[in-house]
């Protein structure tokens, strides 16, 4: 539990006024106005960012991205002359940064508080985002056809015309074939629905939660979000170097 206060925390000022034992918190009030809520680690949160808050554990380490595959693609894009392909290429390295930065706010701030939720969201959409860029570097350099302008290819839609790419590079749409499928209960189908329902559309509202130290256990959906996110990144990226190997 954390520690009970005199004087108020926010302004150092206020003395306290009133201790009130709530059934998942304590609520303190001062003399300046202000109030603090105080939770327990145990306490299971309905509406908030996480669905759970354990006990302490140890945080997964996050392995640094490779590049090295991407490097070499991008001394090939270099000599086509096509402006588009190239900034794509960018982008999707631009996407997986992003979600890695967004994967170390979620790990220093694990305490299901707004600095962990703005990061679970950027992770969520960032490391989606990865992909979505891969398929339409992927639909430029094989001119597939598939984006328009008004909207770039994404990953589901590249799959559902894994066809036109089997006859341009057999092996590539083998591997995407092996690495994303978009039925219900692949690791994809899940990632994608908890993209969608924690980082785009939001069942949950954040809310701050003192907790304590943070090496709490989160959970959203059964998933411990820590390690979950971990893996999904290594994972991508490791998708995204296979890819460009076969492209090179």
């Amino acid at each position: 539990m954390s520690h009970l206060s005199e004087t108020c925390p926010t302004c150092g000022i206020g003395k306290l006024r009133s201790r009130e034992q709530k059934v998942d918190h304590i609520l303190e009030s001062y003399s300046c106005g202000h109030s603090r809520r105080i939770y327990s680690k145990s306490f299971v949160e309905i509406i908030g960012v996480a669905d759970a808050v354990g006990e302490e554990h140890k945080l997964p380490w996050a392995k640094p991205l490779v590049f090295t595959k991407s490097d070499l693609l991008a001394g090939k894009i270099s000599g086509l002359h096509n402006q588009n392909l190239s900034d794509y290429h960018q982008t999707t390295r631009f996407r997986l940064l992003n979600a890695e930065y967004s994967l170390k706010l979620i790990l220093e701030n694990y305490d299901n508080s707004v600095a962990f939720a703005v990061g679970l969201t950027g992770f969520l959409v960032q490391a989606k985002s990865a992909l979505d860029s891969l398929s339409e570097e992927i639909d430029l350099h094989y001119s597939l056809g598939i984006s328009n302008p008004h909207w770039v290819t994404d990953i589901e839609k590249l799959m559902r015309h894994i066809a036109e790419l089997t006859s341009k590079n057999p092996n590539l749409a083998q591997i995407l074939s092996q690495e994303i499928n978009l039925k219900k209960g692949s690791w994809f189908d899940e990632f994608k629905t908890f993209r969608d329902e924690e980082g785009v559309h939001r069942k949950r509202s954040p809310r701050h939660i003192i907790i304590g130290r943070p090496t709490h256990d989160i959970t959203i959906g059964g998933k411990r979000v820590a390690e979950y996110c971990t893996d999904v990144l290594s994972r991508i990226n490791d998708i995204i170097e296979k890819c460009y190997d076969s492209m090179i």
